[in-house]
């Protein structure tokens, strides 16, 4: 679950109205795999300051599949009934594979108003974005419309807002080169079971190994009214429903681990709860100063736990906190950690989905040098676990799960998008090679078996 953050960028200049040519450009290839959201009213829709779409309402845009015809040109007008003379808009997206780091020079024309965005930052055809933090850039090549970008390794979103008031409505982008195919192997996951929808929005599930259960966190907060009605259930591995109220009483909470019998869950609203595994009783709350949404949580071999804060409002940096000795301290800050999201420990090291950036990350405990793994595209980065081969499983929010290598090979093993199910917080039984993951607005727990090649 990710907020919003402002990246200073340049609007991507208004080109003249009229129909887009579809002659591709000479050894340019269309890019493929466009989604086409359902139009929405544009009145007031400022194109010059418009950022990236919040996530969930990304996920409710009622998405459909769009066929690019001759050099790459999709014609919006042909799926998208108009009615009047008020503007109105629609988002496109595409997601690009790279097995390697590579630059890449795009052509793009349009009719109407356009913005831009490249794993969720924004581009000027023209100029580079001022302070751009992740370190993207975009060179003129000339006012045609063609500019250059550098593709990280793994998965690339291209997402563009386009606004119009009359037809032909059409867009065309094409790429200097072939794109790899994505690398999916959904024979990797068996469906093991799935329990009734009796949570109320689940976010996280974690396993106690000592008493062979699942905790799951009902987040239930998408309303300010519900305040308060986020509660704790316990659930076997077989997918039995063992208490549903376990403990009640929770405002939003997420991610959750353990430590000497306590229970640790965080309230989105900015509060680490400690929990008697015992009886269910909740021994403290402690307030975070200055957090806004705490998100997930992993604890460490000593008992320190690191807790992510997805999502500062504009003006204000990331961070992730620790805990320990009863005490809060901002142990990792800065644009590296970008509305920071799903945590784990492995080998040293503190996974961290940068849902910002779109990037997987690895922070050493020790030093806190930062690493990049691999890029997930536009993908919200939810839950993180390890098999016991050493690839990391990770959970994208929209219905995607990916298997990544230590050396950060990509491969994707579900997809649920469309379902109506989201794949959040997960947890991985290692003895059973069992991925439990909550559904979120399905309000369901699912459980898959990994199988190893």
């Amino acid at each position: 679950m990710t907020g919003r953050v402002t990246i200073e960028s340049v609007l991507l200049t208004v080109m003249a109205a009229g129909v887009v040519s579809p002659s591709a450009v000479s050894g340019q290839h269309p890019v493929p795999g466009w989604e086409l959201s359902a139009p929405f009213p544009a009145v007031q829709l400022d194109i010059t300051a418009i950022e990236y779409p919040n996530f969930f309402s990304l996920h409710m845009m009622q998405w459909q599949q769009v066929e690019a015809e001759s050099g790459g040109l999709v014609d919006v007008s042909g799926y998208v009934t108009r009615t009047g003379d008020a503007p109105i808009a629609v988002v496109a997206r595409s997601t690009i594979f790279n097995r390697e780091s590579r630059s890449a020079t795009l052509s793009l024309e349009f009719t109407g108003e356009l913005a831009l965005f490249i794993n969720k930052t924004r581009f000027d055809h023209a100029a580079a974005p001022s302070g751009n933090p992740a370190g993207r850039t975009v060179e003129n090549v000339e006012r045609s419309g063609r500019f250059e970008v550098m593709f990280d390794r793994g998965l690339t979103e291209i997402l563009i807002v386009l606004k119009s008031t009359a037809d032909p409505w059409r867009f065309a982008m094409r790429a200097d080169r072939i794109f790899d195919d994505y690398p999916k192997d959904h024979a990797r996951l068996l469906p093991v079971w799935e329990t009734p929808a009796e949570f109320r929005v689940p976010e996280s599930v974690l396993y106690d190994p000592d008493r062979e259960l699942l905790y799951v966190s009902s987040y239930d907060r998408t309303q300010a009214a519900r305040a308060g009605m986020g509660f704790i259930s316990k659930v076997s591995p077989e997918g039995e429903i063992l208490d549903l109220h376990w403990v009640d009483g929770l405002d939003g909470p997420c991610g959750m681990g353990l430590h000497s019998d306590r229970l640790y869950v965080v309230e989105c609203v900015g509060n680490l709860v400690e929990i008697d595994t015992g009886t269910g009783s909740i021994v403290n709350r402690y307030p975070a100063p200055g957090a806004r949404f705490l998100n997930d949580l992993v604890i460490d071999a000593d008992g320190s736990i690191y807790i992510s804060d997805t999502s500062p409002p504009l003006g204000y940096t990331s961070q992730i906190y620790r805990f320990r000795d009863g005490e809060f301290e901002v142990w990792k800050e800065g644009i590296e950690i970008h509305r920071a999201n799903g945590l784990f420990i492995h080998d040293g090291e503190l996974l961290v989905g940068s849902s910002g950036d779109c990037l997987f990350k690895a922070i050493d405990l020790g030093t806190k040098a930062v690493r990049d793994i691999v890029a997930l595209g536009g993908r919200v980065i939810d839950g993180i676990r390890v098999d016991r081969d050493g690839n990391y499983l990770v959970t994208l929010w929209e219905g995607e799960a990916v298997l990544i290598s230590p050396g950060g090979d990509l491969v994707e093993i579900l997809d649920i998008r469309g379902s109506g199910r989201n794949l959040a917080d997960m947890e991985f039984i290692r003895d059973l090679d069992l991925l439990v993951v909550p559904t979120f607005l399905g309000n369901t727990v699912t459980a898959w078996r990994l199988v190893y090649p």
